[in-house]
């Protein structure tokens, strides 16, 4: 497309003045059916003026022109540079006039359409966690049930003065078992806590977060939630090798991510899983970080190349309802300062790279490790008060650490607080972060202000979900903080490491 801001009429014989239509709160251009431009008001020259907008209303325009008899209007909507426009293209006498709105917040059926495919996506994200969770929690449940069973079948045998049964032999056969059964829960338990820690991730606020994130780690995190559509459908490569930090939110490098890697498994034929591959790869690039997800699925249509980006883009199966492409994807880029981009073959799958600037930092498996793997063993048993309002959990840490520590519990900071004014000593707090009432940040405060020495002496816990304040007590404070569930290894590690025994 060229600028025509020299053209100073519409149509043939009709005289408007460029004043009044310069004036107009929409781009209006005339093109002929090799899409130049004939005619364009002020918005319309600042349209064909950037590059990607001209390529777009260029084919836009050739297609309208190219039209089926009786075809003669038609409408898109593209997604430019993070704004939303409207295309309108009507063709009339050899040559097609365009109209080119901003979308806004009153297009009804635009926005219901999108919001009808948000709430899809969280159903099929919804239904995918809910299937990953369901197999290892079903496993955990009947391997608890088989040794309830055990134990009592073992009781009721050393309880029968009748039984003949040889009792060593049971117990020793019992043993056996439970070690088995006690492994693959541990093994089932953590699937699920790893599909919960990448779901939290995903879901994470973004407001008010540094904006970076470890796209080695995103990676990670999505291929775990997107496993149940690739599992039977493809193998899946990795090839990470980035080590600087992207700046984006991990949330919405997980949407992307996400996003991406479903479009791959939507275009893979579960019947081919065989020869089925998505490959994805990360690596540093000057000042930037690269992700690269390629498969070897079906491929875009060939005239589809320019379209990937727009809103209502469907690269799904025919029947798998609406979809908005990759134009999220794109809008989540470009607002990060980032570019993304796609190649593709038809019948030859589909390379999607995502470019996003980095950050001076680097990725936290490189930065000082806060808490050793190990301490010096103490001399004396540590005296733990351990603070949650999870009376299960509670009643996990003193069965996991009562065997080396004497372990006090506190239903919550109030209870904690009653022992402590009561005048009972303990070596180590560890303390849950949220908690009705009084959070575990108030309490150290409460405790700082009153027995400092003690403040000194916290481990903070945590389930993940936290608040802003909570965050940044965290990015803080030098005080250690676990994730909960905790290695019981590295959890006796740490309390001994601050105890100072």
């Amino acid at each position: 497309m060229r600028d025509a801001s020299c053209v100073g009429e519409l149509y043939p014989g009709e005289e408007l003045t460029r004043s009044l239509l310069d004036s107009l709160d929409h781009a209006l251009l005339l093109v002929d059916a090799e899409g130049r431009v004939l005619f364009a008001n002020a918005l319309g020259n600042r349209l064909v003026a950037t590059p990607a907008m001209a390529e777009r209303l260029t084919a836009f325009c050739r297609e309208t022109a190219a039209a089926a008899v009786g075809e003669i209007s038609q409408e898109r909507t593209l997604s430019i540079d993070g704004k939303l426009l409207a295309a309108r293209a009507q063709r009339q006498q050899g040559t097609v006039r365009v109209t080119v709105r901003e979308r806004t917040a009153d297009n009804a059926r635009e926005l219901a359409t999108i919001e009808r495919e948000r709430l899809g996506s969280v159903g099929a994200l919804a239904a995918a966690v809910g299937f990953e969770i369901s197999n290892p929690s079903a496993a955990v449940m009947h391997n608890l049930r088989a040794l309830t069973d055990s134990v009592a079948i073992l009781a009721g045998i050393a309880s029968d003065p009748a039984s003949v049964a040889p009792l060593p032999l049971v117990v020793d056969e019992f043993v056996g078992e439970a070690h088995v059964i006690l492994a693959e829960c541990a093994v089932g338990m953590e699937r699920i806590h790893n599909l919960v820690r990448d779901l939290r991730s995903l879901m994470e606020a973004d407001e008010g977060t540094a904006p970076q994130a470890d796209v080695n780690a995103a990676v990670e995190s999505s291929l775990g939630m997107v496993q149940a559509e690739l599992r039977h459908r493809s193998r899946v490569e990795r090839d990470l090798r980035a080590t600087r930090l992207a700046r984006c939110t991990p949330a919405r490098l997980g949407h992307v991510l996400i996003s991406l890697l479903s479009r791959s498994a939507q275009t893979l034929d579960h019947r081919h899983y065989r020869k089925n591959k998505v490959r994805v790869s990360t690596r540093d690039e000057p000042g930037a970080v690269s992700i690269e997800i390629s498969d070897n699925g079906r491929g875009l249509p060939a005239d589809a190349a320019n379209t990937a980006f727009e809103h209502l883009f469907d690269p799904k199966a025919r029947g798998s309802g609406p979809g908005l492409g990759l134009s999220v994807a794109d809008g989540i880029v470009r607002a990060a300062g980032g570019t993304i981009t796609v190649q593709s073959t038809p019948g030859n799958g589909t390379t999607v790279r995502v470019r996003l600037p980095t950050t001076q930092a680097i990725r936290a498996s490189q930065q000082r490790v806060r808490i050793p793997s190990a301490a010096p063993p103490s001399p004396r048993r540590l005296r733990v008060l351990v603070v949650d309002d999870e009376v299960l959990l509670l009643k996990a840490y003193r069965r996991m650490m009562g065997k080396t520590m004497d372990v006090e519990m506190a239903e919550g900071a109030e209870q904690a607080l009653a022992r402590i004014e009561e005048g009972r000593e303990f070596d180590v707090v560890l303390c849950d972060l949220s908690m009705p009432k009084m959070s575990g940040i108030e309490f150290h405060k409460l405790v700082q202000r009153r027995w400092p020495k003690l403040a000194d002496r916290f481990v903070f816990a945590t389930g993940g979900a936290m608040t802003m304040a909570s965050k940044q007590f965290l990015d803080h404070t030098p005080l250690p903080w676990i994730e909960k569930p905790v290695a019981h290894e590295r959890l006796v590690s740490i309390i001994e490491l601050v105890s100072g025994h």
